[in-house]
């Protein structure tokens, strides 16, 4: 029942995110029921094509979290490694509050799952066409991550005035 709610959820926000004209990737990928492996990386290869880059474009990138219930913690770490179509890579730390001091959680939800998108990077600026490869795995310091049920990644386009 769980991995049917998980996938309907997931469906929906899907076809919401690709309705938005200015959204030129959103992928999210599951995380294993018994739990996120420390060595377990998530991979979301965003192709930039001629017909959607533009030397003037810049684009935000946003990490969407989809939590349960069980998850222990105020806060995930995640480390990002991302690499370009020029061959240059970056390694990103990144922390995102899931609950706030009190324990509620920010996001938004409907029963014991909770979804929040959260600014990765602010602006990029995408030199040439090509794939570029953003490599997810969490950063907490146990082995095996229970309470994690998706983890996403959206690019949108900045419109620029």
């Amino acid at each position: 029942m769980r991995y049917i709610l998980i996938w309907t959820l997931g469906l929906c926000a899907a076809l919401l995110v690709s309705c938005s004209g200015d959204t030129c990737y959103s992928e999210s990928r599951e995380v294993s029921p018994d739990g996120w492996s420390m060595d377990s990386v998530l991979r979301f290869p965003v192709m930039f094509t001629p017909e959607i880059l533009d030397e003037t474009d810049d684009f935000r990138v946003n990490i969407m979290v989809r939590n349960d219930d069980g998850y222990a913690w105020q806060n995930l770490w995640l480390f990002i490694d991302r690499m370009g179509a020029d061959s240059v890579a970056a390694r990103d730390t990144v922390e995102i509050f899931l609950s706030d001091n009190s324990g509620r959680w920010i996001g938004s939800g409907v029963g014991s799952l909770h979804t929040l998108s959260e600014v990765y990077i602010d602006t990029l600026h995408v030199g040439r066409p090509g794939e570029y490869m953003f490599e997810v795995r969490h950063g907490m310091r146990m082995e095996n991550l229970d309470g994690i049920c998706n983890i996403g990644l959206s690019v949108e386009k900045i419109a620029h005035q």
